[in-house]
């Protein structure tokens, strides 16, 4: 994207580069919504379909036996990155333009500040999912988690592939996948285009959706309002990764270092 220069022997104002309309107040168009949430499906089931593909045709090992066991972790999160870049390409023709940063520059805090709603927002993250597994205990329907993950951390610590491939998704490949797509693209264009509110339902309903377990659905939801909160009070993605990953690998410790099942 780039100023446009026009051949001219009179001065006149120069044009400026084209970028997105914003109002000054976003607007709660259910329309806007709706096609942010249609651009987010499609791009996911577009990754989905290529990795199908991509394993189906043995370019990609299968990942659900053997010593590759475990491959299926860092499957979901690559799915997740093409079709990042997929909704980013589609959001871009749409908009011709790219979508604009949820605080500009010149608003964001320091980067002192950035790091101290890093640690607050992580705390929260740990503390509201236990918190509401606790309450779900109590109403008679346990958080509990999937079973594969379960099976391998069962085993302890240890140089086991499967073991190392679900460390490598949990604590870097699913927190940089899901956050660029959910929360730098489908949470930003809503908070943008749409209202706060509007993007932090969607993007949470979003996440929880994506992960497929029923049993955790409330537990995702809060770990979703917590990443997407650190990102709008720091225009920072990398905190939301961030929080991400220090909430992933502290549930991984607590598996590895509590009894099996």
């Amino acid at each position: 994207m780039g100023t446009r220069v026009a051949t001219r022997s009179l001065p006149v104002a120069p044009v400026a580069p084209h970028t997105p309309t914003v109002s000054a107040s976003p607007s709660a168009d259910p329309a806007v919504v709706v096609r942010e949430l249609l651009l987010a499906a499609i791009s996911v089931l577009l990754g989905l379909v290529l990795l199908g593909i991509l394993i189906g045709t043995n370019i990609l090992p299968d990942g659900r036996s053997g010593a590759l066991r475990g491959l299926t972790f860092l499957y979901s999160p690559l799915a997740l990155l093409v079709s990042a870049a997929i909704y980013a390409a589609a959001a871009r023709r749409l908009d011709d333009a790219a979508t604009p940063p949820i605080l500009p520059p010149h608003r964001r805090p320091g980067l002192l500040r950035a790091l101290l709603e890093l640690l607050l927002h992580t705390a929260l993250a740990l503390l509201g999912s236990s918190v509401i597994g606790a309450l779900m205990a109590q109403l008679g329907a346990p958080v509990v988690e999937q079973a594969p993950i379960l099976e391998i951390t069962g085993g302890g610590l240890g140089l086991r592939p499967e073991l190392l491939l679900l460390i490598a998704s949990a604590i870097v490949a699913a927190p940089l996948a899901e956050e660029l797509l959910l929360r730098g693209l489908l949470f930003r264009r809503l908070y943008v285009y749409a209202t706060p509110l509007a993007a932090h339902l969607s993007a949470a309903v979003a996440f929880a959706v994506i992960h497929g377990h029923l049993a955790g659905f409330v537990v995702y939801l809060w770990l979703a309002y917590c990443f997407a909160r650190v990102y709008a009070r720091t225009g920072r993605l990398w905190t939301a990764v961030l929080v991400h990953l220090g909430n992933n690998a502290v549930t991984l410790a607590l598996l590895l270092a509590g009894p099996p099942g």
